[in-house]
């Protein structure tokens, strides 16, 4: 939105642009929550479009590594939860029951969606066939929201 309004104010500097988009990639970075990673991803994809191209080579860079480790805390995560959840151990230490451990995991894999549809896009923006596309789609199959689908 703010290189949006400096667009259309006749304001927008490459060095503007670089900032805002820096300090985007930083926070994709540093961020875990899933909802706010989705924001993030969608607000540098909507900033690349608005300035009209990639952004310069270092933090095109930076931002893919971003989306790397994304990927792989994601990953990382979902495999966990299946094998707590499909092993039959419940993490419900709080009194909860296996039912609402399972919509509890289904919750968090539906926030991860979003990211990753978010991230899909600035993918195909940047690159329509970056290798990290096809990480995606195998991260969304590891969801047990997607073995839910296939019994039902």
């Amino acid at each position: 939105m703010l290189l949006a309004c400096a667009k259309q104010n006749g304001t927008l500097s490459p060095e503007t642009s670089e900032t805002v988009l820096t300090q985007l990639v930083l926070c994709l970075k540093s961020q875990t929550d899933p909802g706010y990673l989705a924001s993030l991803f969608k607000s540098l994809t909507d900033s690349l479009v608005t300035i009209g191209g990639t952004p310069p080579s270092d933090i095109l860079s930076d931002a893919l590594g971003a989306a790397q480790t994304q990927l792989q805390i994601i990953a990382q995560k979902r495999t966990v939860r299946s094998q707590r959840l499909n092993g039959g151990v419940t993490g419900a230490s709080a009194g909860g029951t296996e039912e609402e451990d399972r919509e509890e995991a289904l919750l968090l894999e539906e926030m991860e969606n979003f990211e990753l549809e978010e991230m899909r896009k600035f993918l195909k923006m940047v690159d329509p066939n970056h290798p990290l596309l096809v990480a995606i789609g195998s991260i969304m199959e590891l969801g047990i929201g997607k073995w839910e689908e296939d019994d039902g």
